[in-house]
């Protein structure tokens, strides 16, 4: 064999492996965990997390009222005083990680998670997830992309508005980063 040949097959059992393993984890996964029917589901009440200094619930809550839910925001306290309504009612809870994009002056997720739990029985019914630690892109375009997968799992056959967003992949415009100068 060889000598060059036998060279770049030692390089590409190294290497391709390590480009398989980067470009996995960039995907958003939804997981549907015991009910596969989510159409019966329009009430949502949203719990807001404890250190939530930024207000992202609202984000959240907005998203879910534009989805086609009935979505309410409560706390944990408040979730326990409800009763059992009439109709079949979720109750979303979500978390992220993000980090402040000195370079485009906005802040990324590095990770988050919205989970939908069933009322009466608690058990999970469906959760979208998304991991990507070097991410760039805006929180808004992040949870718009959830959102999307949320829609085509909970409102099948729909027009979903956040697959058909006018304003382009990258959410928001470029914002000016403020300084004190």
């Amino acid at each position: 064999m060889n000598f060059v040949r036998l060279i770049r097959i030692c390089w590409l059992c190294i290497f391709l492996p390590l480009l398989f393993v980067s470009n996995g984890c960039s995907t958003a996964q939804p997981q549907v965990a015991i009910n596969k029917d989510l159409e019966k589901y329009r009430k949502v009440y949203l719990v807001k997390p404890r250190g939530d200094g930024r207000d992202l619930t609202a984000g959240v809550l907005s998203r879910l009222k534009r989805a086609g839910f009935d979505a309410e925001t409560t706390d944990d306290r408040s979730l326990k005083k409800l009763a059992a309504a009439k109709e079949p009612t979720l109750v979303c809870r979500f978390n992220g990680i993000s980090t402040w994009d000195y370079t485009r002056t906005w802040y990324c997720f590095e990770s988050v998670e919205i989970h939908f739990f069933d009322f009466d029985t608690g058990k999970q019914v469906f959760e979208v997830t998304y991991f990507h630690p070097n991410s760039t892109l805006p929180e808004n375009t992040e949870l718009n992309r959830l959102f999307i997968q949320i829609q085509d799992n909970f409102f099948p056959g729909q027009p979903n508005p956040f697959r058909d967003n006018l304003r382009g992949p990258h959410g928001p415009p470029y914002q000016e980063f403020k300084h004190d100068l």
